[in-house]
């Protein structure tokens, strides 16, 4: 290998994919939250270009007690659907950073069978390379949900990059997407309109939070044939919080990373509380809409092991 592709090789770095509401968010904080794992920051997503702001990365990385304190909520969810107190943004915090890949001249949804552009995937991987290497971290943790989208691009600019796929019970994450206050009004990629226009055309909500779930799964699995398994880790939403030691002891051993090499990582999950959770749709749905669900997600959700 030349000795300026190292960094285009992407050994070092994990991305983080799975449908919206599948707890992505989750898998990202808890990675990020060890001492040797690098992330994109607030700071870097809104200023893409200074990269080297990702040096303030090793300040929560040298007080690991800041990523529980601005990352998490007091229950300890990690995704904050209401603006962070001031003083805990001046935290370097985990995000999806979508300024990055704009930056770098990544496409939010590439068109079917479009290339990908060696000049904007040279960037990428430089920018996330000077991301790691900024935060003086082992690997750099990348998750954004239009990256299942880009799977082909991403394997374009990173070769040996890896890959933690998140899978959650799609009847729990359509149930969760009518709850965010962003879903009403965010563009689906597979329909190119919102589900505001489209409830307002005669289609049911519910459904097309259904069938959003299937459309991204379906998305995903076409990307992760491209490459090789080995660089692929399944994980499992409700296996995660049944287990959180076990599940993130799994995901750094596939990064090559020891979690006690971090001698408060695990006290900082432990804070956390995981534990599983209820199934709400069985409480608040009608038999006739789980029925509608389970019409459309049925062959999805048994092939990943949920029971219909």
């Amino acid at each position: 290998m030349p000795a300026t592709s190292a960094y285009r090789a992407g050994g070092g770095v994990v991305f983080v994919i799975g449908a919206g509401r599948s707890g992505t968010t989750l898998v990202h904080k808890l990675l990020a939250m060890h001492a040797a794992v690098g992330f994109v920051s607030n700071f870097v997503g809104r200023w893409p270009g200074l990269v080297w702001l990702s040096t303030l990365n090793r300040v929560p990385a040298a007080w690991p007690v800041l990523k529980r304190w601005s990352w998490f909520d007091a229950e300890g969810a990690a995704y904050l659907d209401r603006p962070r107190a001031l003083l805990r943004t001046i935290v370097p915090t985990p995000t999806e950073g979508e300024g990055i890949y704009r930056h770098c001249g990544i496409p939010l949804t590439p068109a079917p069978g479009q290339a990908p552009d060696p000049t904007a995937c040279e960037r990428l991987a430089r920018t996330l390379e000077g991301i790691r290497r900024r935060s003086g971290a082992t690997v750099v943790v990348a998750k954004r949900t239009a990256n299942n989208r880009r799977i082909a691009w991403l394997k374009q600019a990173l070769p040996e990059a890896r890959y933690i796929h998140l899978v959650r019970d799609g009847r729990s994450v359509a149930h969760s997407l009518l709850g965010v206050g962003w879903w009403s009004d965010h563009t689906l990629f597979w329909a190119g309109r919102t589900p505001r226009q489209m409830v307002g055309a005669g289609a049911d909500e519910l459904a097309l939070a259904a069938e959003n779930w299937k459309q991204e799964l379906a998305l995903i699995e076409e990307g992760l044939r491209l490459l090789h398994p080995q660089r692929v880790l399944q994980m499992r939403f409700e296996d995660l919080l049944a287990a959180p030691t076990r599940e993130t002891e799994r995901a750094f051993d596939f990064l090559g990373i020891r979690t006690d090499s971090d001698p408060c990582y695990r006290k900082g999950v432990e804070s956390l509380g995981l534990r599983p959770q209820s199934e709400a749709w069985r409480k608040k749905w009608s038999a006739e809409q789980i029925a509608i669900v389970n019409d459309l997600q049925g062959s999805v959700l048994q092939r990943w092991g949920y029971r219909l």
